[in-house]
């Protein structure tokens, strides 16, 4: 069986030498490495080329991640397919242990945790996703949350049949769907994935990556990225009907994630009227705050009671006070002493 790794590119000179070397260091035989630069202005077309016939370079304007995604599809002609983003590295066995589970499965998804790393490719400490993987209750997560616990793009392969059904990914929505979004989470709407527990590769976390989602600081920001859970599970629900797969498809239920919640709490709060959700209300969305803050596994009863006060305070405090500490908890400022309490029950919300 051929291994694609579809390297995924957008201005990470300082990045991408590193991610193609893991991918063609790969102890597995059979591996193809393509490269697909989306419209760079930076240095990594010269690095690309540095690397001649040993890997496929695929060329093209800025379109976005989703449209590179697809662009390195159409390219990748193995068996198996990973999209690995340019800022991301692989350990070496990481595909011989995946074709392992691809070649004596059915599974369509293999999953498998990533240690974290910063910028200069020091060690964080711990693994992402933080929590353990699993591949038992995919089902019943989505059926209580909208998604199920699964890596960042790098942390994923998927069998070439399985992408044929569901790609190209759309590109041109006005909240953008990520394609790790819209592959993973059709992956566990099939139900066919199978868990690697050791990590297989390193996410680089240097602020304009998966940190962001913890450091949106404005309205339309905030949308985005509601929205995009949104739109997945929309997505996910057609899908469903359209394969025969004997699976939940009920949409919306991500507004029971305590931190997509607060993000369209917040939201509408701040501005009701360019809300892009119209079920959602003050009220309906403080209720499905605490339900979910009661139900969402992994927390412990000290982060749920603050995770609680903050959607209250959400909720209840005036909207100009709201503005002010939004402000600060969104953008990590300093924090005025008198509402210190308030503001750490609004950030770990």
């Amino acid at each position: 069986m051929l291994f694609s790794i579809v390297v995924i590119n957008y201005n990470y000179d300082r990045y991408i030498r590193q991610a193609i070397e893991s991918a063609l260091s790969q102890s597995y035989a059979e591996v193809e490495v393509v490269v697909v630069d989306d419209g760079s202005t930076d240095n990594s077309r010269d690095i690309i080329a540095s690397f001649g016939d040993r890997i496929r370079p695929v060329l093209q304007p800025n379109g976005g991640v989703t449209a590179a995604c697809n662009t390195g599809w159409r390219h990748a002609r193995g068996e198996a397919l990973l999209f690995l983003d340019a800022d991301d590295v692989l350990l070496p066995e990481m595909a011989t242990k995946v074709m392992a589970v691809l070649k004596t499965t059915d599974a369509v998804k293999v999953q498998y945790p990533l240690y974290t790393v910063d910028a200069s490719f020091n060690r964080l400490g711990n693994t992402f996703p933080t929590y353990g993987l699993n591949s038992k209750n995919i089902r019943r997560d989505i059926a209580r949350w909208g998604y199920y616990l699964t890596p960042p793009q790098s942390g994923n392969v998927f069998r070439r049949e399985f992408l044929d059904k569901i790609l190209p990914a759309p590109e041109n929505d006005l909240y953008v769907l990520p394609m790790d979004g819209y592959t993973t989470g059709l992956a566990g709407m099939d139900g066919r994935v199978a868990t690697l527990e050791e990590p297989l590769g390193f996410y680089r976390i240097h602020g304009t990556n998966m940190s962001e989602a913890g450091q949106v600081k404005t309205v339309p920001k905030m949308r985005e990225w509601f929205m995009r859970d949104y739109i997945r599970e929309e997505v996910q629900g057609q899908w469903a009907e359209r394969m025969g797969w004997r699976a939940p498809y009920r949409t919306d239920l991500s507004r029971f994630h305590p931190t997509v919640c607060k993000q369209r709490l917040i939201a509408y709060r701040l501005d009701p009227v360019g809300h892009p959700i119209a079920s959602d209300g003050r009220w309906s969305l403080l209720l499905a705050g605490l339900w979910g803050t009661v139900r969402f596994p992994y927390l412990a009863l000290q982060k749920r009671l603050f995770i609680a006060a903050g959607f209250f305070g959400i909720a209840l405090m005036p909207k100009v006070m709201l503005r002010r500490i939004a402000g600060h908890v969104l953008s990590g400022g300093r924090k005025p002493s008198f509402l210190r309490f308030i503001m750490e029950s609004l950030k770990r919300a």
